[in-house]
């Protein structure tokens, strides 16, 4: 039986083109049901498994959700045949851009719990924290592309989880507390960050290379630390001491944000850790100008004060790092809703205003 041609139109591309790729798209995989081929990217090593994966066709296919595999391994088909994993992929990129494939790009695989059943899933080879290679990036704008043209899937980013949610997305996008409301799980496991805050950040180039078709190189963020950095001195944190930098060199190295030597001397290595951080954070309204001064430094306390307060209250404990990002948002937005209507009387709104700092017994943010 052939799929019904979609009635309307996606919206990422000129209406010519994109009805003559939805018509190419409907005849192709008309042809390929009705023969029962196995649709496969062309290009990749082909390594399929005979089990975990719900062999049973999609009935739409309107997202590709990426993943870390948090292995080494060049290979995920020994894995996904085991009869204990109870997990698949359809794609497995290794860290040289070479991808794998184990089932057809047809069939469901299970890596995405509610969003399975509409989602190509792409696993990347590496560990928990870190970044893609460019050679990885390309080739997840190849996935990104090939699915487009394949299947229809939107080359543009996924805003959440939500079932009307279309795109790219990546895996946290439908793990609590990140979840938004209405939102698909797709994983039980709480407070996961797959693929990972920097793999994150590649994202977008990764899909504008996919929309683009040019494959334009997308620049890799995981750098060695420099063992012996020329020493070279900054202009915007004259007013520490050398031992007050090394303190927020340790701190922000910490972070995993600064990666140079902790050697007290505040260059552009330094400010540029500092920028990273005052960017990054998702409460305090921190000017990104590079400089630690009394305003990025009392966030920082506070945030610690904040984080070591929520830790006492029940549910999961969280790093005291002074760093607010996801982790801590998730964190308050979990202490509201856990004690809505009971010692917290505010708003849910993950913002720890003057009510919700009363009831931590901690001041508000300075």
């Amino acid at each position: 039986m052939c799929p019904r041609l979609p009635r309307t139109l996606p919206r990422d591309t000129d209406y010519k083109s994109t009805k003559a790729t939805s018509i190419w798209v409907w005849l192709s995989l008309c042809l390929e049901r009705n023969s029962g081929m196995t649709i496969k990217m062309p290009g990749v090593v082909w390594k399929p498994i005979s089990r975990n994966y719900t062999k049973r066709k999609r009935s739409r296919t309107d997202c590709v959700i990426l993943h870390i595999a948090v292995t080494e391994a060049s290979s995920l088909k020994g894995w996904f045949n085991n009869p204990s994993a109870y997990a698949s992929s359809h794609f497995y990129v290794r860290r040289d851009g070479t991808i794998e494939q184990y089932l057809g790009a047809e069939y469901i695989s299970w890596a995405n719990g509610a969003g399975n059943s509409r989602a190509i899933t792409v696993e990347t080879q590496g560990m928990g924290t870190g970044s893609w290679t460019g050679a990885q990036c390309k080739s997840l704008a190849r996935i990104c592309a090939w699915s487009h043209t394949k299947f229809g899937v939107r080359t543009t980013l996924m805003p959440n989880s939500r079932p009307s949610s279309k795109g790219i997305g990546y895996h946290r996008q439908g793990v609590n507390p990140w979840r938004v409301s209405g939102g698909e799980l797709w994983s039980k496991s709480r407070g996961k960050i797959c693929p990972g805050y920097d793999r994150i950040e590649q994202i977008p180039s990764i899909v504008a290379n996919a929309a683009g078709g040019s494959y334009k190189p997308v620049a890799n963020i995981e750098k060695k630390p420099v063992k012996n950095p020329k020493p070279v001195a900054g202009t915007k944190n004259k007013h520490l001491s050398k031992r007050q930098v090394k303190n927020v060199q340790r701190a922000l190295a910490g972070h995993k944000i600064y990666r140079g030597a902790i050697d007290g001397i505040a260059g552009p290595v330094t400010e540029e850790a500092i920028e990273y951080y005052q960017r990054h954070q998702l409460f305090g309204g921190l000017v990104a100008d590079g400089m630690w001064g009394p305003v990025t430094k009392a966030h920082y306390i506070w945030t610690k004060k904040l984080q070591s307060a929520m830790n006492k209250w029940k549910g999961y404990k969280i790093g005291v790092d002074g760093d607010y990002r996801s982790v801590t948002r998730g964190r308050v937005e979990d202490i509201m809703e856990r004690n809505h209507g009971g010692a917290y009387k505010g708003v849910v709104d993950a913002i720890p205003g003057p009510v919700f700092c009363k009831m931590l017994g901690i001041p508000t943010h300075p």
